[in-house]
């Protein structure tokens, strides 16, 4: 809103109050040492008092979240003209309302010992699968969790859920495979300081970096963990493209 002051004239201005609430159990009752996070462009933490409250800066927020031992809970949304934000929030802590998902090798067989990481606002949760591979992912619909997945000898998965509707995805962790190829010219000799491209046919839009040829024509792609890609290389006004099969953990010699 524009306003039109007098020259000199002073103005006033009201200092935002911070974000104030409690954090519960499922039974209701308070508690305490919660890590508190907001959610929003600048997250920031608190840990809630032994009577479950906590307070927080208001500017950017958007949600907020709260974990103890594993529960978490979140706010309603504080983004609105119809939020009052001076109301004391309320925040459940309740397990019961993750979503079961699971962590499998490419032949769709459970993989354990997977550390995952899932980031909600300023708040780590850690988790090491068993046996069946599975982990939980807390639910708020309009909330983005990211997801870090890494296990030795495969390639890490980073994975971002939003729970508008459904169950979360499945993650799939490979081995990673390695393309060892070369380009040649029309006339059979190496081609060099060529760029390379690499796509997945059938995930479109999937990033990967582009890898150049060496003075002898080679390049590599490693840590893929693609059951498909496609190299296409583009010189002298000739183009180059190939289909390519990765068997998981190996390494694929290319020519194209």
């Amino acid at each position: 809103h524009r306003g039109h002051f007098a020259a000199g004239a002073t103005v006033s201005l009201e200092p935002i109050p911070p974000v104030h609430g409690r954090v519960l159990s499922a039974t209701r009752v308070p508690v305490a040492g919660a890590q508190v996070s907001s959610m929003g462009r600048t997250p920031s933490t608190t840990t809630t008092g032994a009577d479950g409250r906590f307070q927080l800066p208001l500017p950017t927020l958007e949600w907020v979240v709260a974990e103890k031992d594993g529960a978490v809970g979140f706010s309603s949304s504080l983004q609105g003209s119809d939020v009052d934000l001076g109301a004391e929030l309320e925040i459940v802590l309740d397990d019961g309302a993750a979503l079961t998902a699971r962590v499998l090798q490419r032949n769709e067989q459970p993989l354990p010992g997977v550390s995952i990481e899932l980031e909600i606002g300023a708040i780590r949760l850690k988790h090491v699968t068993g046996s069946d591979g599975v982990f939980k992912v807390p639910r708020r619909e309009g909330v983005f969790i990211d997801g870090h997945f890494s296990k030795p000898g495969y390639v890490t998965v980073r994975q971002t859920y939003m729970f508008d509707f459904g169950d979360p995805k499945n993650v799939v962790l490979s081995r990673p495979s390695q393309i060892d190829g070369v380009l040649v010219s029309a006339e059979g000799r190496p081609v060099k300081d060529a760029p390379i491209f690499i796509s997945e046919p059938y995930e479109p839009g999937r990033e990967h970096p582009t890898s150049h040829t060496d003075a002898e024509g080679r390049f590599v792609f490693a840590d893929l963990d693609n059951a498909w890609v496609e190299l296409r290389a583009i010189t002298d006004g000739r183009e180059a493209r190939e289909r390519i099969e990765l068997p998981e953990g190996q390494k694929v010699p290319v020519k194209l």
